[in-house]
């Protein structure tokens, strides 16, 4: 069992316990992803559940259930109004790193803020959401915001 098992086993999610719904994704695998498709392009970054990110919850009854059927799962977030806020992802084997370079030179650093590295080496940046409707999309070569749910 993973570090990510054991957190959410023995001593609750927390990201949930900051309002912020999480759902189960697959798992990368030696030979692929866990979802069993020779041909899967999201390895390790698509929903295990049935309704995928809308399946999100803070219930950690079901967060528990989840994590003790895949104790391996990967951690998905909601973005969006629902969780508060929206993520600049960041991939740099598409000219992410390179992008955000650019951008920071010619308007200065990001503002302290949390920041994750993804499975792919890439960077998940969040903020908070601006309210109102916000539409997930590319936004630059290598860059997507993440915005209203996956």
């Amino acid at each position: 069992m993973r570090a990510r098992a054991i957190c959410v086993l023995r001593e609750g999610c927390p990201c949930a316990s900051r309002g912020w719904p999480v759902f189960p994704l697959h798992t990368p695998m030696g030979d692929g992803c866990s979802c069993g498709d020779p041909g899967c392009e999201q390895i390790g970054k698509h929903p295990r559940t049935k309704h995928g990110f809308f399946d999100g919850t803070t219930d950690e009854t079901i967060i528990r259930q989840w994590w003790t059927q895949w104790p391996d799962a990967n951690i998905g977030l909601i973005t969006g109004a629902t969780s508060g806020f929206i993520v600049l992802d960041v991939d740099p084997r598409h000219g992410g790193d390179e992008t955000l370079a650019r951008w920071i030179g010619e308007h200065g650093a990001l503002p302290d803020t949390l920041e994750v590295r993804t499975g792919g080496g890439g960077r998940h940046i969040y903020f908070a959401h601006p309210g109102g409707h916000v539409k997930s999309r590319n936004l630059a070569p290598g860059i997507d915001a993440k915005c209203s749910g996956s």
